[in-house]
């Protein structure tokens, strides 16, 4: 007999894919693809063999199911036509920028396979196996960053750093925390993303002291390595905001007002407890006091762009875009022919210069959808249930992602994008599943899904 919910069909499945994207350094490869590329493929082809492959009909599913592939065409007819106006010949390893996007089609298959399957119960823990590599990667952080032992050589030869650079000139050259995911701000804006699940939880669930200690340590712990050690000026503001929303949110209901003030208050006390043991260990980076004071890297006073430090690397991709691209760019863009010279780490930006207007425009519909129809659809239901969804954690850990490509570009970074994705699928899929059994099934109660407790 047939298992109900197999393996390659839960969400354990998800995570072991989430696990292979994180701590499986960049130089484990075999012609490009990486070892989470082999699983998703595995577990999708499994999926489809088995009667597993699941089709939820909703509005606008078709474009974002399409989404990768469409980008993908695009950088390739992109990097095709630069290579014709360069007079160069092509590095078959083009072809992973392809499946760079590719990859997103494969991943939106399958999240809404397993989704489609699921209950709430399973989100959730799949959101505390997610915590939890979160809370790996935050020791790993410490042992590399304070130099443990021989750990932080076993962890620095693990990972990736560009070529004709030893790791470390990287470390004299940036000062910071490489961490698991093998660059300083994607490791900041993943282990950001972690830290919803449990401050939610927090805030808006009825945990057990001890869980609730749990919790407060993961967030200082994972704070701390943020701002001390990867020193991420985006990272931090997205945290400030977060903590903002949650303020906000506790306002909802007087007992989770009360239940935000006692985690606060006890964070805080944590908090002064260490800083008082700690403190001559403890150092902010320049490049942190000097973005809240409106400074450059160098100290000068500066506008706010000066100041996150990207305004060079834009200039210097326009005058590429300007000087050297084929006629067709402004449709296509660049493509990627011109290695670590396509990168913009800007969202924006980057969709423009290397996929052209046509790219540019698929990521606004993107972002659109995204938010007319996922993320507003899981805050509404927050509020009309008062309660906790799924949703909304969902919602808000896209946004800590979204957020990133102001000054980053979360679908250009392939460790970072394919979680990015991940959870941007997940929680169009819930809202829009949700909306599908309130109209479709008017009989049986339309409450959202909602954690235990």
């Amino acid at each position: 007999m047939r298992k109900k919910n197999p393996f390659y069909n839960s969400w354990i499945a998800l995570i072991v894919f989430v696990a292979l994207i994180i701590f499986i350094p960049y130089k484990v490869s075999f012609l490009s693809f990486k070892v989470s590329d082999f699983w998703l493929v595995l577990c999708l082809v499994l999926q489809h063999a088995n009667g597993f492959n699941r089709k939820l009909d909703f509005r606008n599913r078709g474009f974002l199911k399409n989404f990768g592939l469409w980008m993908g065409l695009i950088a390739l007819a992109g990097t095709l036509f630069q290579a014709l106006q360069d007079e160069t010949p092509l590095n078959p390893v083009f072809l992973n920028d392809f499946y760079r996007f590719f990859r997103y089609f494969l991943i939106f298959k399958f999240v809404e396979n397993i989704i489609s399957g699921s209950n709430g119960r399973d989100l959730v823990r799949y959101l505390s196996w997610y915590t939890v590599l979160g809370a790996i990667a935050v020791v790993f952080a410490f042992l590399e960053f304070y130099s443990v032992g021989v750990f932080q050589n076993m962890i620095l030869n693990f990972y990736y750093v560009v070529p004709d650079q030893t790791f470390d000139e990287y470390i004299k050259e940036f000062g910071r925390l490489l961490g698991v995911m093998g660059n300083s701000n994607t490791t900041a804006i993943y282990l950001t993303s972690t830290m919803v699940f449990p401050a939610f939880s927090l805030v808006t669930r009825r945990t057990h002291l001890l869980n609730k200690l749990l919790f407060v340590l993961y967030l200082l712990l994972t704070l701390y390595v943020v701002i001390f050690m990867t020193a991420s000026r985006t990272s931090i503001v997205i945290s400030i905001f977060l903590f903002i929303f949650l303020v906000v949110l506790s306002f909802s209901r007087i007992k989770i007002f009360f239940r935000f003030l006692f985690v606060v208050t006890l964070s805080v006390i944590l908090g002064i407890y260490y800083f008082i043991q700690y403190d001559s260990d403890v150092v902010i980076a320049d490049r942190v006091v000097y973005f809240f004071e409106g400074r450059s890297t160098q100290g000068e006073k500066v506008g706010f762009i000066e100041s996150l430090g990207r305004n060079e690397l834009w200039k210097n991709r326009y005058n590429i875009f300007v000087h050297h691209a084929h006629p067709l760019a402004i449709l296509t863009g660049m493509g990627y022919t011109k290695v670590y010279k396509d990168y913009s780490d800007n969202g924006m930006l980057s969709a423009f210069f290397n996929g052209g207007l046509l790219s540019l425009s698929l990521r606004l519909i993107l972002y659109f959808i995204a938010i007319r129809y996922g993320l507003l659809a899981a805050f509404s239901r927050y509020w009309r249930s008062n309660n906790q969804s799924l949703g909304l954690i969902l919602a808000t850990v896209s946004i800590v992602f979204l957020s990133w490509e102001l000054t980053a570009d979360s679908i250009e970074h392939v460790k970072i994008g394919q979680i990015f994705y991940l959870f941007f699928s997940a929680t169009f899929i819930i809202a829009c599943k949700q909306k599908r059994i309130a109209h479709m099934e008017p009989r049986v109660s339309a409450k959202p899904l909602l954690l235990p407790g």
